[in-house]
C-alpha cells in the first residue's frame, strides 16, 4: 500500500509504502528509503518522525539509507587506484555519511512493490559530493516470517567506493532509553578510534577491554558506544553479526549480514528533547544502532577489507533483522 506522507519545505512530495504480514509490519518512506516504523507483534521498535521536514532537518538519520559512503572518511581524502579524490567535508573536517546531499536526503523512485516487499532506485551522478562514477543504486526491503531483509545493490561506470547502510535506531523496550537492553556482538576484534572518531588503522582484540560484547553486555551504567567491530569469520556470506534484547518486553533482535563490519552506536548524539513520532520525545540513548557496513575510512587503510567498487562490477549488501521472543 502506498500513501502520502506530505511534502518537504522545498516542494518534494513524499510517499510511504506499507509492507508486512500478521507478525511483522513495516512502513518505508521514499525520502531516503527511510524505515519509519517496524512493528513486531504490534509493537513499533523504531525511532522516527511524523513529518518529512523532520527527516531532513532534525538530525539523527532515523531509519535512513546512508551513502555513497556511510560513516567517516578522514579529511574527505579518498584514494582509488592511482588517483586521490577530494570528497565534501561535512563533519569536523571529515567526510561523514555521504556528505551534504547524502542518500537519506533524496527522494528515491519506487520501482516495484507488493504486500511483502518494495524496491527503490536512485541514480547518483559522477562528481556528486566528490565521488567518481555514475552510480545506479537499488534498495529493497522484504518481509519473510519474523525477518525484515534489506538488500542494497549498486553498479558504477567508473571505479569508485561504495558503503551503503541503514541507520535505523531500535528501542525494544518500554523505557525512553536503551539502558535496560543487552547487546551481543559476534566480533573478536574492533577498529580503535583516533581524532575525530576516525579509525587509526589498527585492528585490535576486544579481549580484556570494554569493547568485549561476545557474551552479551547489559547497557546500564555505560558511557556510550560509537565504534566499528569486525564481524567474526567474514567471508562475504550472510552470517550473524550482532544481537540486542530487552528482558522487560521479551523481544530479541538478531542482525545478520554479508558485510565485514558492524557499527554499534547508542544514540549518544541524539538531540535532547527532540520530537519524534506519535508524541515521543527523544534524547541521548533513546535508541541503538547495529549498522552493518564496510569499515569506516577503509579507503585510507589498505589493511581493511576493500570498499572499492570497480566499474562494471556489482555491489551487494544484505542485512537481515530477525525478531523473536526470549
Amino acid at each position: 500500500m502506498i500513501s502520502d506522507f506530505g511534502r518537504t519545505d522545498d516542494g518534494r512530495d513524499v510517499r510511504m509504502v506499507t509492507i508486512g504480514n500478521g507478525t511483522l509490519r513495516c512502513t518505508v518512506l521514499d525520502l531516503g528509503c527511510s524505515l519509519r516504523s517496524l512493528e513486531f507483534e504490534g509493537r513499533d521498535v523504531l525511532l522516527g518522525y511524523d513529518d518529512a521536514d523532520s527527516y531532513l532537518h532534525n538530525g539523527g538519520h532515523f531509519g535512513g539509507v546512508i551513502g555513497r559512503y556511510a560513516n567517516r572518511i578522514k579529511d574527505g581524502r579518498c584514494p582509488i587506484g592511482d588517483e586521490v579524490f577530494q570528497l565534501s567535508r561535512n563533519r569536523d573536517g571529515n567526510h561523514m555519511h555521504g556528505g551534504h546531499d547524502a542518500f537519506d536526503k533524496r527522494v528515491w523512485h519506487i520501482s516495484r512493490h507488493d504486500d511483502s516487499s518494495v524496491i527503490f532506485g536512485l541514480d547518483d551522478r559522477d562528481g556528486s559530493e566528490g565521488y567518481p562514477g555514475n552510480l545506479h543504486v537499488t534498495c529493497g526491503y522484504r518481509i519473510e516470517g519474523n525477518s525484515l531483509i534489506a538488500r542494497y545493490t549498486a553498479t558504477s561506470d567508473r571505479d569508485t567506493v561504495c558503503n551503503i547502510i541503514n541507520h535505523a535506531y531500535f528501542n525494544l523496550g518500554d523505557s525512553k532509553d536503551i539502558t535496560d537492553h543487552t547487546v551481543r556482538l559476534e566480533a573478536d576484534e574492533y577498529t580503535p578510534l583516533g581524532e575525530g572518531s576516525v579509525p587509526t588503522g589498527a585492528i585490535e582484540s576486544v579481549e580484556g577491554t570494554d569493547m568485549d560484547f561476545r557474551n552479551g553486555k547489559q547497557l546500564r551504567g555505560m558511557s556510550g558506544y560509537d565504534c566499528n567491530w569486525a564481524v567474526r569469520g567474514y567471508d562475504g556470506s550472510v552470517r550473524p553479526a550482532g544481537s540486542a534484547w530487552c528482558d522487560s518486553t521479551g523481544i530479541r533482535l538478531d542482525v545478520l549480514t554479508n558485510m565485514p563490519g558492524i557499527q554499534f552506536y547508542t544514540g549518544n548524539g541524539i538531540k535532547e528533547g527532540i520530537r519524534g513520532k506519535n508524541g515521543s520525545v527523544y534524547g541521548r540513548w533513546s535508541g541503538l544502532c547495529l549498522e552493518t557496513q564496510h569499515f569506516p575510512d577503509a579507503p585510507n587503510h589498505p589493511n581493511f577489507p576493500s570498499a572499492v567498487l570497480h566499474a562494471g562490477e556489482a555491489y551487494e549488501h544484505i542485512t537481515e533483522y530477525r525478531f523473536s521472543r526470549l
